[in-house]
């Protein structure tokens, strides 16, 4: 009787742009849970290189399946914009480099390179095919299609170039690979690859755990707290009003980021305190869980959007949505399950929340939930990169 072999796994290396770090733990969170992921079924190596005021280290991560090195290196301090810029593109080429050496020693070479954000690192990927003969695949993040961000002559050429070289694209929305197309941007493989949610949000919560209960006044906002995308100062502005109108809410803000300070001292001018409104910084894991189930609902009022993982985060815990109509977030949220308002619409917002702390609207949170296992959890996007790196 002939023995079966165990096909062979697949040894991918992951070139994030963005990736959780020592120095500030939000970017790339969503890339990190696909390269966790994608370690179920293959052999996944991280390489990410992170700048740092201060540090200049290498740091290495062994899991089984994960082999995880963030190169971080010091950012230029001179006292030139100009010569700052040249130092840091020089040393984040180093690092790149000499983390690929390592990487690639480490696991003894690479099937394929699995790109995450453009445009920099898929240029590399493109090299690194025609030395090597490594294929690299993509997947885009990034909102600067979206928003007018994508400028320059040779950038829009060279990532036309990555994308047409690339053997397969993936986008976590419809919406940004159609805005990235515009820009004429062209593969034949493309797929949505949705972000992950934690299978920790799909667990049913023992009553004995639940301490605090959900409250119809009660709701949430998860943020990373950059106001110019995620438009924090609008939402305070309209629990400002509410406020003084009397209405009896609380709003927990959930996360940090480059303008968390500034915000916290316009919410004081807006004369909003706690329990109304609640600074909570960042959570994670069954904190974050916690927080979300004792909420009635979700709300993002972001000026420009792709599809933000949260999102994906309150539908597993059974919570309906209110967020702006930006981005590929209407590819998700619909009437059973949330409300979408224009961007800046901020009396849209208010009646749009009013409504709901009111309960005028039936959500089935079983649905919900039943929807995000569907198609967030962790065998749906298992599924969704084995298709993507099926070739």
């Amino acid at each position: 009787m002939k023995s079966k072999i165990a096909p062979q796994r697949l040894k991918i290396l992951f070139l994030p742009r963005w990736y959780p770090s020592k120095t500030d733990p939000m970017p790339g969170l969503f890339i990190e849970r696909h390269a966790e992921v994608a370690s179920h079924f293959a052999d996944v190596a991280v390489l990410a290189i992170i700048p740092s005021k201060d540090l200049s280290e290498i740091e290495i991560d062994r899991q089984a399946h994960l082999f995880t090195l963030r190169y971080y290196f010091k950012l230029g301090q001179t006292g030139s914009l100009l010569i700052n810029k040249l130092i840091n593109q020089y040393r984040w080429m180093i690092a790149l480099l000499n983390g690929y050496r390592i990487v690639r020693k480490e696991m003894k070479g690479f099937d394929l390179l699995h790109v995450n954000v453009l445009t920099r690192l898929g240029v590399f990927a493109l090299l690194i095919r025609y030395v090597e003969n490594t294929p690299y695949v993509i997947t885009e993040h990034w909102t600067r299609y979206l928003n007018g961000g994508f400028n320059g002559k040779l950038r829009r050429a060279m990532t036309r170039l990555v994308v047409r070289k690339a053997k397969a694209v993936s986008t976590v929305t419809d919406n940004l690979w159609k805005s990235m197309q515009s820009y004429g941007m062209v593969n034949p493989n493309h797929l949505v690859l949705q972000n992950v949610v934690e299978d920790i949000c799909f667990t049913p919560v023992e009553i004995s755990d639940q301490k605090e209960s959900a409250s119809p006044k009660r709701f949430i906002h998860v943020s990373c707290f950059t106001d110019r995308s995620k438009n924090i100062s609008g939402l305070l502005r309209v629990l400002a009003r509410m406020n003084n109108s009397g209405i009896d809410f609380e709003c927990l803000l959930v996360g940090e980021g480059e303008d968390l300070e500034m915000l916290k001292g316009y919410a004081v001018e807006l004369g909003l305190k706690s329990p109304q409104v609640q600074f909570r910084g960042l959570l994670t894991g069954e904190t974050l869980v916690r927080a979300m189930r004792s909420a009635s609902f979700l709300v993002l009022f972001s000026n420009y959007e792709n599809m933000p993982v949260v999102i994906n985060e309150a539908f597993a815990v059974g919570i309906p949505v209110i967020a702006t109509d930006t981005g590929g977030i209407s590819e998700q949220v619909k009437e059973w399950n949330g409300r979408l308002v224009k961007p800046r619409d901020e009396d849209a917002l208010f009646s749009t929340m009013l409504s709901f702390i009111k309960q005028e609207h039936n959500f089935d949170a079983e649905k919900i939930k039943n929807y995000a296992e569907l198609w967030f959890g962790s065998i749906a996007v298992e599924n969704q990169l084995k298709e993507l790196y099926a070739d």
